[in-house]
């Protein structure tokens, strides 16, 4: 078995174990929901732990992956919903695929970390969201944290602040918010995977965590650390 395939195994295992993080996953969502409009694309849908929340009766809502078994696991889950549609496609080809070009939200959470050539992508979403619409992304920060771990899963890099805005400003969108969020996260990631190596998420440290999402999420709601795991970013279009 070769390196890409047990890498790519690992990518999928890591998302079954996160799908069981209820408790940050609805965080995640919550701390979006209040930038959706009614026509929403969500890049890099996987098994659908966000998108779940994402769908509602007064919503269009598109979910795209690369990864023909995802979307085929989609298909089977909102097969009985009018109101969502399911396509097989690239990143970098998402202005190719979708045609309609009139999202007025397009939400990637833990995904633009996994493109190569990130700022074509900022570039080509800027050309299917209308003009007052937002792009609005959850990911992975600080570079003193990027391990051997993020490369496996598929990571190209970690953001810094700066980082992250410069590649959207230079994409065609203004930043509207930007902020850290899981103020302790960076301690347990730097710990398991630069100082202990570890090649994979435990069981007993994500369940450990997620029992810990409603306190950081209580703490973060009225204190903003300049730091966290994460960065929440919400650009529109100029």
């Amino acid at each position: 078995m070769g390196r890409d395939t047990l890498d790519t195994l690992l990518l999928r295992d890591t998302l079954l174990r996160v799908r069981v993080m209820s408790n940050n996953n609805l965080w995640c969502y919550n701390k979006v929901e209040p930038f959706l409009g009614r026509k929403i694309l969500e890049l890099g849908s996987g098994i659908g732990r966000i998108s779940k929340y994402l769908v509602r009766k007064d919503r269009e809502v598109t979910l795209l992956d690369i990864d023909k078994e995802y979307t085929n696991y989609l298909r089977k889950r909102f097969i009985s919903n009018p109101g969502v549609r399911i396509v097989e496609a690239d990143i970098l080809k998402v202005d190719e695929v979708l045609t309609d070009r009139n999202f007025d939200t397009v939400v990637g959470i833990n995904i633009l970390e996994h493109v190569n050539n990130d700022v074509e992508a900022v570039e080509r979403l800027k050309k299917i969201i209308t003009a007052t619409g937002r792009l609005v992304l959850i990911v992975p920060a600080h570079k003193v944290l990027f391990s051997n771990f993020d490369k496996r899963v598929g990571h190209y890099r970690r953001y810094s602040k700066k980082e992250l805005q410069d590649k959207l400003l230079k994409g065609g969108f203004f930043i509207e918010k930007i902020e850290f969020m899981n103020v302790l996260g960076p301690i347990g990631w730097f710990l398991q995977f630069r100082l202990l190596k570890r090649k994979r998420m435990s069981k007993t440290t994500i369940q450990f965590f997620d029992k810990l999402v409603p306190l950081i999420a209580l703490i973060e709601k009225y204190v903003r650390f300049p730091f966290g795991l994460s960065l929440l970013c919400v650009a529109r279009s100029k």
